[in-house]
């Protein structure tokens, strides 16, 4: 994946049966260390990195 934007990988995942499974399970997902450790500090958990699903 290019980067991490909820709006590009948001289909990575499905729900089933009100449990999230991956949509491909066998795939193996390859994305910068950049944008994990930037999506993975709870300072960048905002508004602006949140889907705009309604569930």
């Amino acid at each position: 994946m290019t980067h991490l934007h909820v709006d590009h990988v948001g289909w990575n995942t499905r729900l089933s049966e009100e449990e999230w499974v991956p949509t491909f399970p066998h795939a193996r997902y390859v994305f910068s260390r950049a944008e994990y450790e930037y999506y993975k500090d709870p300072a960048n958990h905002n508004d602006m990195n949140k889907t705009s699903a309604i569930l």
